[in-house]
């Protein structure tokens, strides 16, 4: 029997078809250890239970978790941990000697054991329900992982992640990881690290403060230089306005003069042939030849003009309109003709 060889690509091909199809989208339950997270993000971890264990991935592109920010200065930090450990001791002293001024909240809780877990999650309950913190600390020293089991816990998990006010994890030494350390807002190396994070000193807030004025600072100066290098190329393109607005005015004037030469020339052009039109007009008024001894006369009543001794007869009323005035009168006789001198 003749054996088929594959290529690797060929066979990772085939698993990854076997794989999606047998398994599109599956839950699985298991208690998580072994978890690491470099800095890449991604966060290794293997999945197991009393039989089998199965190696896995949460890339970073995938982690979905809703981060709260943290408050830059806190009036005041309430602190979820054991009121006699090493730890409390550690960030009382940090915070004191940052900010002596800091209030602090101090929630006593057991940090292992059967009670841990509900005392930790009824801490947070209380500080979320009385709103008396602007950000919280919940952790513990160092220990094995018996110790720090509470903080793995899943009702521990969803409490931090339920909380409105922002939670710092500080759980352990810088290489434990549990699982309160992912869900919470923030992860502190340790409780030190945590109040360091939260009491910023007095000296750091001014260096800080220092930074940001000088930044303005400097960004005003440029600013304010882009702004006069505009002013200075503007004002050469515009020139002096001083000498822009006396061209101006002298057109003016130019414009000024043209117009009343312009009008006068119209003016006495229209008044001459004014004077003609009235003059042609008078000439062929009707009214003008009567001052010369002729006379116009119509017939009445109808008012017709008469060009011709047929349009009357004897007896007929006429009305003469002479120069200064109009006078009436009857017809007794007419004579006809074609015109001539009477």
């Amino acid at each position: 029997m003749q054996t088929h060889i594959l290529t690797v690509t060929q066979l990772t091909l085939r698993v990854k078809d076997l794989l999606e199809g047998t398994f599109p989208d599956v839950w699985v339950v298991g208690e998580i250890s072994n978890l690491s997270a470099p800095r890449s993000g991604h966060i290794y971890f293997t999945l197991k239970d009393e039989q089998s264990q199965i190696r896995a991935v949460l890339f970073r592109s995938s982690q979905r978790f809703l981060k709260k920010p943290l408050p830059l200065l806190p009036r005041r930090i309430g602190i979820i941990t054991s009121p006699t450990g090493a730890a409390i001791r550690d960030m009382l002293r940090v915070i004191r000697r940052r900010h002596p001024k800091m209030e602090i909240l101090i929630y006593p809780v057991a940090v292992q054991g059967a009670t841990a877990a509900p005392e930790i999650i009824d801490a947070i309950h209380y500080f979320n329900k009385e709103k008396n913190a602007d950000v919280l600390i919940v952790g513990r020293g160092g220990g094995s992982l018996e110790d720090l089991w509470a903080f793995n816990e899943e009702a521990v998990a969803r409490a931090i992640s339920a909380s409105t006010i922002p939670i710092i994890s500080a759980v352990g030494h810088e290489t434990d990881y549990t699982i309160a350390d992912f869900v919470a807002d923030l992860r502190a190396p340790t409780p030190s690290a945590a109040a360091e994070m939260m009491a910023k000193s007095d000296e750091r807030f001014r260096e800080h403060i220092g930074s940001l004025e000088s930044g303005l600072s400097r960004t005003m100066r440029q600013q304010i230089e882009l702004l006069r290098a505009s002013l200075r190329e503007k004002i050469r393109l515009l020139g002096d306005p001083g000498r822009r607005l006396e061209q101006y005015a002298q057109r003016v004037d130019e414009l000024l003069g043209r117009l009343a030469t312009g009008l006068g020339y119209h003016l006495r052009r229209d008044r001459a042939l004014l004077i003609s039109l009235t003059g042609s007009l008078e000439h062929l008024n009707p009214l003008g030849i009567l001052s010369r001894g002729y006379s116009i006369t119509k017939k009445l009543p109808e008012g017709a003009v008469l060009k011709d001794p047929a349009d009357v007869e004897p007896g007929d009323l006429i009305s003469t309109r002479l120069h200064k005035g109009e006078v009436w009168s009857r017809v007794e006789k007419k004579r006809e003709g074609s015109g001539g001198n009477y």
